[in-house]
């Protein structure tokens, strides 16, 4: 069982079993975690669709409505932006294994109005912050690597 932060909701997290893709879902306020837990992972609910970006015992994962595809070196993770929407692609040796289109966040106010000097743009958009891990080596190796404190 891993635990996963929901994305954008501070007081939503879940439980998944990686291997049947059972998930339980929670609220903190009504079901405390544990004071250190394994955060191995986010999820959010995108155009309807739960995705999830985890770490397994192999790697990181991409998970779209029950379709695991392993994030291994082997696969390349690119952003394309067509009109109002980004493109999510996910591709192995040039073929394209998964094209997860989704209307781009509109983040208001902008980004450069935003009083914390802390927050970037992949606060906002899943597939930008999965892009941007995926293309950073060194975020890679560590992202969800060890137990969180609450």
């Amino acid at each position: 069982m891993i635990y996963l932060q929901c994305f954008g909701i501070f007081d939503s997290y879940a439980t998944m079993n990686p291997i049947t893709g059972d998930v339980f879902y929670y609220s903190k306020k009504q079901t405390p975690l544990p004071k250190t837990y394994p955060l191995m992972g986010h999820f959010a609910t995108i155009s309807g669709k739960q995705i999830f970006f985890f770490r397994q015992d192999d790697g990181l994962h991409l998970r779209i409505e029950g379709e695991d595809y392993p994030l291994l070196d082997d696969v390349k993770v690119v952003l394309l932006t067509q009109g109002e929407l980004n493109v999510l692609r996910v591709l192995k040796d040039e073929a394209i294994l998964l094209d997860y289109s989704y209307p781009r966040p509109i983040i208001d106010p902008p980004i450069n109005d935003v009083l914390s000097p802390l927050e970037e743009e992949e606060d906002y958009d899943f597939g930008l912050l999965i892009f941007n891990v995926m293309n950073d080596t060194a975020r890679k190796k560590r992202i969800y690597q060890m137990n969180r404190e609450v």
